[in-house]
């Protein structure tokens, strides 16, 4: 079995500047959909269903558009040998902070859930529609949080800031 060799994309013509608020409109639009399922859908309502739905084809459709067209999928995937010295420090630096928000916000969410939440009577998911947009907002979370912190730090061509 042969597979494709990955190929190095030509680089973004986005500033840093379009590139944060890209990032940042999309983490927020994800969030807000997460929430508006999580805390404003009856549970198995039509609404529910459609804006899961709606969750998911936007998130792997996303994903499949334009991660895999880009320079930091590329950097992201790459083996080590195909990147050089600063984008392989860059990608590691992207990685170690994924990593560390993803399980900050694991154990955040654990106490939350198991002591906090029962403790005050906080929210808490009770239906499957809630427990399904907590998990799939860490999905979303593993799956872009290192692309996104590499493209969020990636200077712009000509070296602005």
């Amino acid at each position: 079995m042969t597979t494709k060799p990955l190929t190095r994309p030509r680089p973004g013509r986005l500033s840093r500047r379009a590139r944060r608020a890209a990032i940042g409109a999309t983490a927020l639009a994800a969030a807000t959909a997460l929430a508006v399922l999580a805390l404003l859908t009856e549970p198995g309502s039509a609404a529910a269903s459609l804006l899961k739905l709606t969750i998911t084809t936007a998130t792997l459709g996303g994903f499949a558009f334009v991660m895999t067209r880009s320079i930091h999928w590329f950097v992201g995937n790459a083996p080590d040998e195909a990147l050089d010295e600063r984008e392989l420090a860059l990608r590691n630096r992207s990685y170690f902070r994924a990593y560390a928000l993803f399980a900050g916000l694991a154990v955040a969410a654990g106490f939350y859930f198991l002591d906090l939440a029962p403790d005050l009577g906080l929210w808490m998911p009770v239906h499957y529609d809630q427990w399904w947009a907590v998990v799939w907002g860490f999905l979303v979370l593993a799956l872009g949080a290192p692309a996104a912190l590499l493209a969020w730090d990636e200077a712009d061509p000509d070296g602005d800031a």
